[in-house]
């Protein structure tokens, strides 16, 4: 069994791969699950090789090793570089960008080319411009949608969320809705404004656990695909496997 791991800040994204790399399963499991020793019913000795993204520290560290205690598994741990399947990154330190980050860029190149913009909107949200000829222009970071709301929680008195069924961007009349709406809305100018980047000539491709909630109101132009992480992954793997 390969098992390929996106370990996040939030959650842990994980997919079954049989012998011929085609997806047996997926799913995703927060952290309190993962640490109940939860993922998909696997044990070691089950997985015989591991590929394996991670933002998330020690307890990233911490699963990695419990999926290796067993022996005898192969284990390719991603991270981000200076060029890798013609993407070239625009960090002087390539170390200091998160994997999950380059590999979701390098996913996006590698099914749709440039010039592209990768959104992805996770625990904080991630801009990143690549053009025509693989070269990393640069992005942006900021707080997602679950951060947002804490610091309104946090830095305020008054405010308070309650619970919404479904996010919108019409002008909210209650907290509540005045709160989520205003988040999505201004998740939705972000991304707007990113697609305008590259002036019309490129695509605009959405990831990440709030990534269906910040496409909901944008045009049919933009793509969501939700295992951009992934497809990165791969991406490095046939071009290792081929020799580059």
């Amino acid at each position: 069994m390969i098992l390929q791991v996106d370990a996040g800040n939030s959650r842990v994204h994980w997919r079954i791969l049989d012998e011929h790399r085609t997806v047996a399963g997926r799913g995703a499991e927060s952290w309190d699950a993962v640490s109940a020793g939860v993922l998909a019913g696997m044990v070691p000795g089950r997985v015989t090789r591991l590929e394996f993204a991670s933002v998330a520290g020690q307890r990233a560290r911490d699963l990695k090793a419990w999926f290796v205690s067993a022996g005898n598994v192969d284990v390719e741990e991603f991270v981000s570089t200076p060029r890798q399947c013609g993407v070239l990154n625009a960090y002087e330190d390539p170390a200091c960008m998160g994997v999950d980050r380059w590999l979701a860029m390098v996913g996006a190149y590698s099914r749709w080319g440039g010039p592209i913009t990768v959104v992805d909107a996770g625990t904080a949200i991630t801009i990143d411009h690549v053009d025509e000829t693989g070269n990393h222009r640069g992005g942006y970071i900021l707080p997602g949608a679950a951060l947002m709301m804490q610091s309104l929680g946090a830095g305020t008195s008054d405010v308070r969320t309650g619970h919404i069924v479904e996010y919108g961007t019409a002008p909210g009349v209650t907290t509540s809705e005045c709160v989520h709406h205003g988040i999505a809305w201004v998740i939705e100018a972000l991304i707007r404004n990113s697609s305008l980047y590259w002036n019309g000539r490129g695509r605009t491709v959405l990831t990440g656990g709030d990534a269906e909630m910040a496409a909901a109101g944008l045009s049919q132009g933009i793509l969501v695909e939700s295992e951009l992480v992934f497809a990165g992954m791969d991406a490095v793997i046939d071009e290792m496997r081929s020799g580059f």
